[in-house]
């Protein structure tokens, strides 16, 4: 029982300690971001009263757009090189092969 009031003090004790951290770091930010503690005051607020929110009701009015994935992927194509190169990992793993064989003696 002990142990689990330890854990349960120290998780809040860090909890507070990342409140505090984030703290200082948005003061020492530029361009007035608003502090962790005011955005979960706002966050409060916007869940006990939903319909006050802006962009709730903002999204509320959008229309959805449907689209087939065949249409989404089409849109969402780019040219050049793939995020993996396959000569880049083949190099990569022969390198590695050969530098475990180097260490193995074979």
């Amino acid at each position: 029982m002990i142990v689990v009031v330890l854990v349960v003090l120290l998780v809040l004790l860090a909890a507070v300690a990342v409140l505090l951290l984030a703290r200082v770091s948005s003061d020492d930010a530029p361009g007035g971001f608003e502090s962790p503690w005011q955005a979960f005051r706002r966050g409060l607020r916007a869940r006990r009263a939903p319909e006050t929110d802006e962009a709730l009701a903002a999204a509320v009015q959008l229309e959805p757009q449907d689209v087939s994935l065949a249409d989404f992927l089409r849109a969402n194509v780019r040219s050049g090189d793939g995020y993996v190169d396959v000569e880049e990992l083949t190099e990569d793993l022969h390198r590695v092969a050969q530098t475990l064989r180097v260490r193995r003696g074979a």
